[in-house]
């Protein structure tokens, strides 16, 4: 199984041997499952009755930020952003160091985000979160941005 996402300028498989974005008239960069530490899903995502859904925020009665925002983040959080870093040289996304409980940065470990519009899906949103699942786990992340 895969999913695919499509938007102006940029293409990501999410696939059985990992993630491979592909921007405009660049390489594409391959991430495999092994390299990802942990995703984090922002809304975040949990498992009810064996499914894996994004959390109900309840922020207000009938909100939905799928429906109403369309759009959801994934954290990626690889174990080593040293080796990872080099590939995503001419892409617009810098992989920043993991901060760990203490307030400081891990030695090796990084992150970086992926916005994910729901239109651009080629499945719904809950596909990709079984997907993701099933490869590597997901995390909560604290920001204090």
């Amino acid at each position: 199984m895969c999913v695919r996402y499509r938007s102006l300028g940029l293409r990501i498989l999410f696939a059985t041997e990992g993630i491979t974005i592909h921007p405009i008239a660049r390489r594409p960069i391959q991430l495999s499952w092994s390299e990802i530490d942990f995703v984090n899903a922002i809304p975040a995502a949990e498992q009810i009755d064996g499914a894996w859904r994004f959390k109900d925020l309840r922020m207000a009665p009938g909100w939905d930020i799928l429906r109403d925002h369309d759009r959801f983040v994934l954290d990626i959080v690889v174990h080593d952003r040293h080796a990872i870093q080099p590939r995503f040289r001419w892409y617009p996304v810098r992989i920043v160091p993991l901060w760990t409980a203490d307030d400081r940065p891990h030695t090796r470990k990084g992150t970086f985000e992926l916005p994910i519009r729901v239109g651009c899906l080629d499945t719904k949103p809950t596909d990709l979160l079984e997907l993701i699942a099933r490869r590597c786990r997901f995390e909560q992340l604290t920001h204090s941005d």
